[in-house]
């Protein structure tokens, strides 16, 4: 539990309405993986995780961006203010691409929200 972790976070993806950014986060310490499939199974995996580093964790997180004021922004806004082009042809074409990979975690996600708001309803009642 007090090891070194090695923590490799990337972003994945925005969702189609630009309301959600998401990323990945993969932490790692030094170590091999016990069973011989998994660790052939990585090896043929292109990665940027050391050959000497076990995966211990994955977490995906959903990002919104919300002024103090409650103002909503899109992650194009963000983009363009921090000087990318994020309607470069280009860009959207990953975008669409990764959005393949992620959009089963975005129903997951809508889904839990809308149960929480249920929990909540039926204990006021």
């Amino acid at each position: 539990m007090f090891s070194t972790y090695y923590v490799y976070t990337r972003f994945l993806t925005w969702s189609p309405d630009s309301q959600y950014l998401y990323s990945q986060t993969v932490f790692t310490k030094k170590g091999h993986p016990k069973d011989l499939k998994e660790a052939q199974l990585l090896k043929e995996l292109p990665s940027i995780i050391g050959d000497d580093e076990v995966v211990c964790a994955i977490l995906y997180v959903r990002n919104q961006f919300i002024l103090p004021g409650g103002v909503r922004r899109t992650v194009e806004e963000i983009f363009e203010e921090e000087g990318y082009l994020p309607y470069d042809e280009r860009v959207q074409g990953l975008r669409k691409e990764s959005w393949e990979w992620v959009k089963d975690l975005q129903v997951a996600w809508d889904k839990d929200v809308a149960l929480a708001g249920l929990r909540q309803l039926r204990a006021q009642l």
